[in-house]
Order: C-alpha cells, then sequence, then structure tokens
C-alpha cells in the first residue's frame, strides 16, 4: 500500500512540474492615448526575443499589468501569429481600445517604472510544426 501511495505522489509531483519557456518579453511603451471624443486606447507596444534555435510561427500568451498592489490594471492577449526568427527578436505594436473600461484611469495612478508585468505563455508553435505546450 504504501508503494502504491508513493508511485501515485510521485506521478503527482511529476505532473505538477511545468516547462520554462525560453523566451523574454519586455515593454517597450504602454501609455493611455485619448482619441478625442471620449474615446480612449492603450498603446501597448512590445519585443518578443526568441531564443530558440528555431522559427517561432505562433504564440498563444497574454500579458498580465499590475500595480504594487498586484492590483489588475490589463490583462491583453498578446497577437496569436508572431514570426520571430531563431535567437533573434521582434518588435510588435498594438492598441487596446478601452473607451467604455476604466484601464486608463488605473494606468495613469502608476508610474511605468513600479508596474509588475507578468508574460505567461501557453504554447509556442514553430516553423517546423512542432508545439511546445507549458
Amino acid at each position: 500500500m504504501k508503494k502504491l501511495l508513493l508511485t501515485i505522489l510521485f506521478t503527482l509531483v511529476l505532473g505538477c512540474v511545468s516547462k520554462v519557456h525560453q523566451l523574454k518579453f519586455e515593454v517597450v511603451q504602454l501609455y493611455c492615448f485619448d482619441k478625442g471624443n471620449l474615446d480612449k486606447e492603450i498603446i501597448f507596444n512590445y519585443m518578443i526575443i526568441n531564443n530558440y534555435d528555431k522559427e517561432m510561427k505562433y504564440i498563444d500568451a497574454k500579458v498580465i499589468v499590475k500595480d504594487m498592489f498586484d492590483k489588475k490594471i490589463l490583462n491583453y492577449k498578446i497577437l496569436s501569429k508572431a514570426f520571430v526568427g531563431p535567437n533573434t527578436s521582434k518588435l510588435f505594436k498594438s492598441g487596446i481600445d478601452v473607451t467604455y473600461g476604466d484601464e486608463c484611469s488605473k494606468l495613469s495612478n502608476v508610474k511605468f517604472e513600479d508596474l509588475k508585468i507578468e508574460f505567461e505563455v501557453e504554447q509556442i508553435a514553430f516553423s517546423d510544426n512542432t508545439v511546445i505546450k507549458f
């Protein structure tokens, strides 16, 4: 019985171990832009550095921006089509319409250097059609 229990516990521990991706994520710009007529947009430009030895084709990932108290300001699913060559980087530019949200007011209350940015990768597809899940 002890052997069976140890085997089950060992299997559970192995199942909980997750892979760590080899991508690096850097926020280049993150600010609120008032387009007039009460329309607002968050400008979100970021760089992905691919530290793999093959080209990344697609990515399933999101970015979570929090303040120093870990209160969520922004939860953003990044573009899935992300062709980034092996051991290179690529800049991505995006805008998020937040006309009806309060993200701009939350973002303007925190200095850029005080933001906590989490990059969560679910899976990556490469140009050879292999997929890694995390």
